[in-house]
């Protein structure tokens, strides 16, 4: 029932397709600005299950990679 209309190794790649209206994509509401907007239920696409994402950090890992796993945390989460 859907086939690949577009790929591309780019988030910026998948954003000319999805805004050239040649492709629909599952992307976080991150990715929804410039145009780009949640496909209307009409569509009959399934619904989307919640992902859940981890962030491990191994005992003793330099303070870089220490901020950069709160940095990411704090800026992953989602609300609601």
């Amino acid at each position: 029932r859907y086939r690949i209309a577009a790929g591309s190794a780019s988030l910026a790649g998948l954003r000319t397709a999805v805004n050239a209206g040649v492709a629909l994509t599952l992307r976080t509401a991150r990715f929804a600005h410039s145009g780009i907007v949640e496909a209307p239920r009409q569509l009959g696409l399934p619904q989307v299950p919640l992902a859940e994402f981890a962030i491990r950090l191994r005992a003793g890992a330099d303070g870089s990679a220490a901020d950069l796993a709160t940095l990411l945390s704090a800026n992953l989460a989602l609300s609601g």
